[in-house]
């Protein structure tokens, strides 16, 4: 059975402290990457979808579809998406389902090393952001780890 990359939710979250307002602003957007063009993508979703969307792949799920795409899994997979900051100070982004092996970089700057799917994972950023901002995540195989 393949794998699918899950980009569940990523969000930008901005906190006033006086008032304990969290704002929650979801990014859209998303691209990625499949050789050396960047194509649409649907977040939250994964690969797989994404791929067969385009036509690059054949529906996996009809007849033997399955065996002409093990292929996916083995590679590294980058998603990628800008967003411009907001007025607020205090500013985490928080993913929602990473799977599961993911580098994620804010304006190049290497900010999380994902290792489980099934958590939530919340970077403080407000240190990094810049007026526009690209986010790039880098979705590694397991066989490169090994």
């Amino acid at each position: 059975m393949y794998k699918y990359f899950l980009i569940l939710l990523v969000s930008l979250s901005s906190c006033i402290k006086k008032q304990e307002l969290v704002l929650i602003h979801e990014l859209n957007d998303w691209e990625f990457q499949y050789e050396d063009k960047w194509f649409s993508a649907q977040v939250p979703g994964n690969n797989f979808s994404d791929l067969l969307n385009h036509g690059i792949i054949n529906d996996p799920f009809y007849g033997t579809n399955e065996d002409s795409i093990q292929w996916i899994p083995e590679r590294e997979w980058i998603y990628q998406t800008t967003f411009y900051n907001t007025k607020y100070s205090n500013k985490s982004l928080v993913f929602n389902g990473l799977d599961t092996y993911a580098d994620v970089y804010l304006n190049d700057s290497l900010i999380l090393n994902t290792n489980n799917m099934f958590r939530k994972w919340e970077v403080n950023v407000s240190h990094l952001l810049k007026k526009k901002n690209s986010l790039i995540i880098k979705f590694n195989p397991i066989s490169k780890l090994l």
